[in-house]
This record gives structure tokens, sequence and C-alpha cells, in this order.
């Protein structure tokens, strides 16, 4: 089968051989159906439109887009054309497509599953993973991709546990504490339609036991509709081990809160208070090394 990467300049690109996770899954006994359109070269978070097949509907309204990326693989498995598939993810091209349909998506730690046969985007980030209805496939078909890849130069061997599912547990919810963003649904453009849905799941995530008493990340500057964090990254992305410690700020149209990230203290540096609870923990931070690309 052709790859395309959602372009038209690739219509005859056909690869001399499979995926390693695509082989992984024909050694299963996985019966490949199809491919599926894409966003143009994965580069698009919010709908899928490519020059080779056009654009993909979201399957539970064609008016609605289903994300982007690797939707087309979202929307063919919610239609039940297939009982799973795979999509890859840059930046959020398996998690954002399996939000929109109501899918359960991994996307694996870089180093754990290969990246072979992924059309690359940005090489330290792109990873490829499950897509399914279910956690239980989901994680029976990350049993199987998950392996060390000799010719992926960012794969870890011995990294994988030896059965994922054995970490389905129908407990695993039961006394874990929740931070809820509430102030992403508690403004007044948000779709009631999908308010009642996101209080639904909160309901749901405590009656499988989970503590949602929004003490770790809720109301975080709930008065405030404009939200911006900044961070003074150059010095780390540069190869400092550790950011400045005076330079994490959420800015409120009323108020400027300055933290510093070492200590968890905070104070308001201008105007009046604002319902705003932040706390951050001291985190090691270690310097960057990227692969060489020459090699």
């Amino acid at each position: 089968m052709a790859t395309t990467g959602g372009s038209i300049a690739l219509k005859d690109n056909y690869p001399p051989d499979d995926a390693f996770m695509v082989q992984k899954l024909r050694e299963a006994g996985a019966i490949v159906l199809a491919k599926t359109n894409m966003a143009e070269w994965a580069f698009s978070a919010r709908q899928t439109v490519s020059s080779s097949y056009g654009r993909t509907a979201n399957a539970y309204d064609v008016n609605f887009v289903p994300a982007g990326s690797s939707d087309g693989t979202a929307s063919g498995v919610a239609a039940s054309l297939g009982v799973a598939g795979m999509g890859s993810d840059t930046g959020n091209s398996i998690r954002g497509p399996s939000s929109h349909l109501a899918l359960f998506g991994i996307r694996s730690t870089i180093g754990l599953t290969s990246r072979d046969g992924v059309i690359p985007l940005a090489f330290d980030r792109d990873i490829a993973g499950p897509m399914t209805r279910t956690v239980e496939d989901g994680v029976r078909l990350f049993n199987i991709v998950a392996d060390y890849d000799p010719s992926d130069p960012l794969a870890v061997p011995d990294k994988r546990e030896a059965d994922y599912m054995r970490f389905l547990n129908a407990d695993g919810l039961d006394g874990k504490r929740l931070g809820v963003f509430r102030f992403l649904v508690d403004h007044e453009d948000a779709d009631e339609e999908i308010k009642v849905l996101f209080y639904k799941a909160i309901d749901d995530l405590a009656a499988a036991g989970a503590d949602d008493s929004d003490t770790m990340l809720a109301n975080i500057c709930s008065r405030s509709r404009n939200r911006r964090s900044s961070m003074s990254t150059r010095s780390w992305q540069r190869g400092n081990t550790r950011p400045s410690p005076k330079r994490i700020s959420i800015i409120t149209p009323s108020t400027r809160w300055t933290s510093n990230p070492m200590t968890g203290k905070s104070r308001a540096r201008r105007g009046p208070t604002t319902q705003c609870e932040i706390s951050y923990s001291p985190i090691p931070l270690r310097r960057w090394t990227m692969p060489d690309w020459t090699r």
C-alpha cells in the first residue's frame, strides 16, 4: 500500500517493506485492512484536509472535525470499519483524534516503541501507537508493538514491561486524586452539551473511586478568561540544568502571579486579588541530549 503522508506528491510512494510495528502485528495474526486519510504531512491538529484524499469527517457527525493527523484511523475505528487502528503522534495526533472519536489511544514513551516507517515531522517527538474503542484492546495491541527496534536510533533496549495487561485494574482509580481544570468549560463561550459531558465524566471517575476534590489543579485563576503562562526557558534549552527560578508566571487581566518553582511560593505583583491557587513542587531537571542526526 502507498504511504503518502496525506500528500499527492507521494501518491506513488510504495515502501519496500512493512514498518516494524506493522510487522509485529502481522506476526501476531492481525489483518491489515487499509490505510486511511490523514492531515497533509500530519501538520494540522484541528482538522484533516489532504491533497491526496480531501477532507476526513467525524464518524459521529460529518459536520464536525475529528481533529487532525491520525484522524482517518480514528474515524474508521469509531465507525467500526476495523477493530483497531494505528496512528502517529508528534504533538497531539493520537490523543486529539482519540478524544474527538471517544477512543482510547496510547502515545508511547520515546524509545519504547519503534518509529520505523513514520514519515518524520519532528525527529525527537514522533512516535506511533494504537487507537481502539476499549482500553483492553489498546493495551493488547501495545503489548505486541512495544519492542526494541535496533534500526531506530532513539530506541532503548529492555525498556518495556513484560506484560502490560497486568496493569489493567478495575479498581485502579480508587483513592487517586485528580486535578480538574474546570475553567476550560466554566466560561460563557463553552458549549452546553460539552459541559454536561465534562461533568458527567468527572462523576463517572468519582464513582470509580477517584477523589475529585480539586486539591491539586482545580479552578486555577477560574475568574479569568485570558490566561497565559510564561517561562524563561531559553537558558534551559541551551543546555543549563534547570530554568531560572523566578520566571514562572500566570497572567490574568488583573493580576500577575510570580512563582518560584524551587520553593513553591507565589505572590501577586500588581492588581486586585484573583481566585488563583498555584503550587509547584521542586523537580530535578537533567540536561537534554539530542540525537546525532548525521549518523
